[in-house]
């Protein structure tokens, strides 16, 4: 259940174990929704935590909208609330560092299962390139290097630079490095489309016998035995099948509650902007770490994505936030583009776990898996993710 990129990888592994696989989709077609213009990065070294000692202070700026980058949707909803008290407890360094490491391996199985299906199916499956990735800040950077530090203790991955060497990375940078206190440079980090990967993945999966993907189909309920699921109620009719996953994004905590399960996810609003790329566009892709911006090149086009509205489902886009993303890539890149003239405006909805981890496997049913939760990570964590759970359907299946 669910065309992104997480549910066509999950049904990518069990269809190369012989599994015969349906996939569903509300949509007319796959990666219509957080899979479609994301901001492309396989950010495989910095895949922090969101909960930190460091965004516990300032969730009061945030919850005041002080910050113009991030915007919350205050609720008084039960699982609202629930959900930040359970946000408010990961921020403490211990949760932190426990639910980064556990990030830090999910990527790393991630880079390894790319690098194989690069292999067989070649970097235009995804416009892949290995750019490596430059985190530049403003402001805090003290803060960002010790945080490096500890990541380097699980894996080394990242070097700290001088605005200089920021520019020696990246030449474009240049006519900003006044404003830049100082970089981190990952250098095996990467970027691909996944929109593009996603409609390659199909077809892909439909020159297959054992698989089936179904568009235009909406959820309405389950059928259930004792501890497990017998069907799926749609709008096409009732499916069955010996095993169910979910890969339902933000979409998730609705339809597991037609089971009983109240997921811990909320969702996230952010944004992108799409242009041609000109002479000036980087080479490297980029994450201005204090507005959360991403600026990066795949193929001939030059992507520009971020901004979180916390706790909005609505898909609008919002000319103001294109602005904000236009006005801060123009800054820092002036040469990239002709800034006039986006050829994509994009909003998408990410779900965000309390802990920053996604969740994955069984949870009440005995045939129904989770691959939900991945926050701002589905595109990098996709690949591993999709791994780990079709293994245990493949598992449970013999």
């Amino acid at each position: 259940m669910g065309g992104g990129v997480v549910g066509l990888l999950t049904s990518y592994y069990l269809v190369k174990s012989n599994v015969d696989v349906v996939l569903v989709d509300q949509e007319f077609g796959v990666a219509k929704g957080a899979s479609h213009a994301n901001g492309c990065q396989l950010s495989y070294s910095y895949v922090d935590a969101l909960g930190s000692p460091s965004m516990l202070k300032k969730i009061p700026g945030i919850s005041l909208g002080l910050d113009p980058y991030t915007k919350v949707r205050h609720s008084f909803r039960s699982d609202y609330l629930k959900w930040m008290s359970a946000f408010l407890i990961n921020c403490t360094k211990a949760s932190y560092v426990a639910n980064t490491r556990t990030l830090l391996d999910l990527s790393s199985l991630s880079r390894a299962l790319v690098d194989e299906f690069i292999d067989s199916h070649g970097e235009e499956s995804m416009e892949y390139r290995s750019s490596g990735k430059l985190m530049i800040f403003s402001s805090a950077f003290d803060d960002a290097v010790r945080n490096m530090k500890e990541r380097n203790k699980i894996v080394h991955q990242q070097v700290s630079l001088t605005p200089g060497e920021c520019c020696q990375v990246e030449p474009a940078l240049y006519g900003y490095s006044d404003k830049i206190s100082g970089g981190i440079w990952a250098e095996g980090d990467a970027v691909g489309d996944p929109n593009m990967f996603s409609n390659y993945l199909l077809s892909y999966l439909e020159a297959h016998s054992n698989f089936t993907f179904i568009p235009n189909c909406k959820i309405f309920g389950f059928s259930e035995g004792e501890n497990h699921v017998l069907s799926v109620d749609t709008s096409l009719g009732r499916l069955f099948a010996d095993k169910f996953v979910c890969c339902l994004g933000p979409q998730a905590p609705i339809i597991s509650k037609l089971l009983g399960i109240s997921l811990p996810i909320i969702p996230v609003k952010g944004y992108s902007v799409s242009f041609k790329c000109l002479v000036g566009a980087p080479a490297v892709s980029l994450t201005d770490m204090d507005r959360k911006i991403v600026m990066c090149k795949v193929g001939a086009e030059f992507r520009v994505a971020g901004l979180s509205e916390v706790g909005e489902l609505s898909e609008d886009v919002s000319e103001n936030k294109i602005s904000m993303l236009i006005d801060s890539a123009r800054e820092i890149f002036p040469n990239a583009s002709d800034y006039s003239k986006p050829f994509r405006k994009w909003s998408g909805i990410r779900p965000f776990s309390p802990t920053s981890r996604p969740i994955l496997g069984k949870i009440k049913h005995n045939n129904v898996y989770y691959n939900v939760g991945h926050g701002m990570l589905g595109w990098t964590l996709s690949f591993s993710t999709a791994k780990i759970v079709s293994d245990q359907v493949i598992n449970d299946l013999d």
